[in-house]
């Protein structure tokens, strides 16, 4: 969504106030880039008692960028700007960069491991209800060597009844041995790369997820 410089003020209010936009891309008759329009600009202008016009509230220099610029290299300036406008080799206008779609992106991003962080914590924890001749073989291997257990190893423990009855859980077993099943595939997967963008799996994501909700209820986070 653009504006020319010539249009009324209002044509770029109303749009910028519809869909809740902080700026507008100014351009020509050819789409070239000539500047943008925002509400700082828009204020100096009707503050200032100028004419109520594009070109009144124009910025000429708005930060841009090409689709092949690195984009960490340009993150510092989108973050003090709030925006980077996308042109191509001719300067015309391609689209739009703003803080919000970064936050956005990085959301996406870096939620999955934030989950299986937290998820993997709380469930370290389960091994405080056993004795180590309580526990499956191959996970009390795994203590005796000093080293954490696998999210695959989590899976034997819910399987094994004594350890599952010993846990009191509100939880069916085939359930939480299919859900721990379903995250340890997802991590595996993120551990080798195996998924381009971290949150395109959204069932093994909503997955992981739910599980780490069901687990909130049963260990409580120590009292500080």
């Amino acid at each position: 969504m653009t504006v020319r410089m010539g249009n009324a003020l209002s044509q770029a209010i109303t749009p910028m106030i519809e869909s809740d936009f902080s700026q507008l891309p100014v351009v020509d008759h050819n789409n070239v880039l000539r500047g943008v329009v925002t509400w700082e600009g828009i204020a100096r202008a009707q503050l200032g008692g100028r004419t109520a016009t594009v070109a009144n509230a124009l910025d000429p220099h708005p930060e841009t960028a090409r689709v092949e610029h690195a984009l960490f290299d340009r993150m510092d300036r989108i973050q003090r700007s709030g925006f980077t406008i996308i042109v191509d080799g001719e300067n015309a206008v391609i689209g739009i960069l703003t803080s919000t779609d970064l936050a956005g992106q990085l959301k996406q991003r870096i939620e999955p491991f934030i989950l299986l962080e937290e998820l993997e914590r709380r469930l370290r924890r389960l091994i405080r209800h056993f004795s180590p001749d309580e526990l499956p073989r191959e996970i009390r291997r795994t203590m005796e060597r000093g080293q954490h257990l696998s999210l695959g190893q989590y899976v034997f423990l819910a399987e094994d009844a004594h350890c599952w009855n010993k846990l009191r859980w509100p939880f069916e077993q085939q359930d939480i041995s299919r859900r721990l099943a379903t995250v340890r595939d997802y991590r595996n997967d993120l551990a080798h790369w195996a998924v381009d963008a971290p949150a395109e799996d959204a069932a093994a994501l909503a997955a992981t997820g739910g599980l780490l909700k069901l687990l909130k209820l049963v260990d409580h986070d120590p009292a500080v």
